[in-house]
């Protein structure tokens, strides 16, 4: 798996797909450097081609919003980077076919404990 995030732009999507990334992530985040608006990010979606899938980041996101964010979008996999609790993330797996993956930093030996919480609410947990 070769996921490369924080795609903005055309370019840096046609690079992305050069390099055979098999994932590649839009992040919808304001504070961030990489933030795209959910209407670039289902622009940048439409260039992505089939078999690669789309990451959709979010941080710290509430239900209603999430949904809009879904159906804008219409990623693959939602990957959550904020204080979401594992009883949001098991809800939101039961009700969407998604894939949903959850960030964890590693600065302290107490988050990766804690990533022990999201193991039946993710698919997936990434170490960032």
């Amino acid at each position: 798996m070769i996921k490369i995030c924080g795609l903005s732009t055309p370019e840096m999507v046609d690079a992305a797909v050069a390099a055979r990334a098999t994932h590649v992530g839009f992040v919808h985040y304001p504070p961030s450097p990489r933030h795209v608006t959910l209407d670039q990010a289902a622009a940048l979606r439409a260039r992505v081609p089939q078999g690669i899938k789309v990451v959709l980041l979010l941080v710290n996101e509430q239900p209603q919003p999430t949904a809009k964010a879904i159906q804008a979008v219409r990623p693959d996999v939602v990957q959550f980077h904020g204080t979401e609790t594992p009883e949001w993330l098991a809800l939101l797996r039961q009700n969407t076919p998604l894939e949903i993956w959850k960030a964890i930093g590693v600065r302290e030996t107490a988050n990766l404990e804690r990533a022990q919480r999201y193991k039946d609410a993710a698919h997936r947990i990434l170490y960032d």
